[in-house]
């Protein structure tokens, strides 16, 4: 399956395949829409899988798959899953290890950073503001995302005791613990019963605002994504929602608290 993909990329561009330069969605998505798309809806579906799982595992892309043909929505992570990778946080063996983990699953499942951003945080970038945690992300795409509740506890956990401001929350274990390593070596180095793959984090925390009625624009800004069309690839995998619910808003009346 991954051959023939490698294959139509070589021949179709000429790149060499490094796992970024391979993985993206528009590859991804043009090699569905040209040399798959006289296949059947679950072959179709099968291959999206398989290829962004390869993505987000090794090259930590942030991909979206399509859709599972029936219908069927399922979330990235279970609630049990995200507990599991909680417990793995804390069963570390080194305060700094633990850090690193915890800002992981802070950055990514809290406030949907990607994993180039992840790396790039500092413990000034994370601020509270009328009780409300915050982090600021800088660069290109530079903002300031509030960070959900659920996942407060565990970010702030990562910057505890740390006094100097320019540290970097997941780079801290860089002064002689071990080797400085990517944020995916670190997750292979030590492993979870769930892999805390940030992409589906990240992908976690856009489903729970589009599942809240959080305006497009907003969730847009905030991921920091490019365009709608990066955004609308979501909604594709979020509940349901049925015209009924908004008769009244359509019709001119006050939107529902």
């Amino acid at each position: 399956m991954t051959a023939r993909f490698h294959l139509w990329l070589w021949t179709t561009t000429g790149a060499v395949l490094t796992l970024e330069r391979a993985y993206t969605q528009r590859n991804i998505d043009r090699y569905l829409d040209t040399e798959l798309k006289f296949h059947s809806a679950r072959h179709r579906w099968g291959v999206s899988r398989q290829l962004v799982k390869i993505g987000r595992n090794l090259a930590d892309a942030d991909l979206i798959g399509l859709p599972e043909p029936d219908g069927t929505r399922r979330p990235p992570f279970t609630s049990k899953q995200i507990a599991s990778m909680h417990s793995w946080a804390n069963s570390l063996n080194t305060p700094l290890k633990r850090r690193n983990a915890w800002a992981i699953l802070g950055l990514a499942g809290g406030a949907g950073l990607t994993s180039a951003e992840i790396i790039r945080v500092r413990v000034a970038d994370i601020t509270v503001n009328d009780a409300v945690v915050f982090v600021t992300v800088r660069g290109k795409r530079a903002r300031a995302v509030p960070v959900r509740h659920a996942w407060v506890k565990v970010l702030l956990r990562s910057i505890a005791g740390r006094e100097e401001p320019d540290e970097l929350l997941f780079r801290g274990y860089n002064d002689g613990e071990y080797e400085g390593r990517s944020l995916q070596s670190f997750l292979t180095d030590h492993p979870a019963p769930t892999r805390p793959t940030p992409s589906l984090l990240r992908t976690g925390w856009i489903l729970h605002h589009i599942n809240n009625n959080i305006p497009a624009p907003v969730i847009k800004e905030l991921a920091g994504l490019p365009d709608f069309t990066a955004l609308g690839r979501y909604y594709d995998h979020a509940a349901p929602l049925h015209a009924s619910t908004f008769t009244a808003q359509m019709v001119g009346g006050e939107s529902a608290k």
